[in-house]
């Protein structure tokens, strides 16, 4: 029997996706891509990214209260969801993002 030891391995407690955002007063944008879908593993290395299942943004530095978000295709799809946000009193709104297998832009109002 063959045993293996990784004494540096980290488990991960958080979806594979990296997202960055920015928030005025009535809008706010968001970009969420898979972690490893770069260019250098896509295009040069041609390594296949599994998609990431539905999870949750959170983005802070908004207004409290009510908000429409809107979950937008970057690759030509148009807007793939759609849904009522509140933003709570320390001002972080919770965004559902479904299933990625790219990226998603994330579109908010008031």
């Amino acid at each position: 029997m063959v045993k293996y030891r990784l004494p540096e391995a980290l488990e991960s407690l958080r979806p594979p996706v990296l997202a960055w955002g920015v928030a005025g007063k009535r809008t706010a944008l968001a970009w969420a891509r898979l972690e490893d879908r770069t260019w250098q593993n896509v295009c040069v290395r041609n390594r296949v990214i599994p998609p990431a299942a539905p999870t949750i943004l959170r983005m802070p530095g908004l207004a409290p209260g009510s908000w429409h978000a809107e979950v937008w295709d970057t690759w030509g799809q148009g807007v793939v969801a759609q849904q009522s946000v509140v933003v709570n009193d320390a001002g972080e709104a919770t965004i559902r993002l479904p299933a990625m297998a790219r990226d998603w832009a994330v579109r908010l109002r008031r």
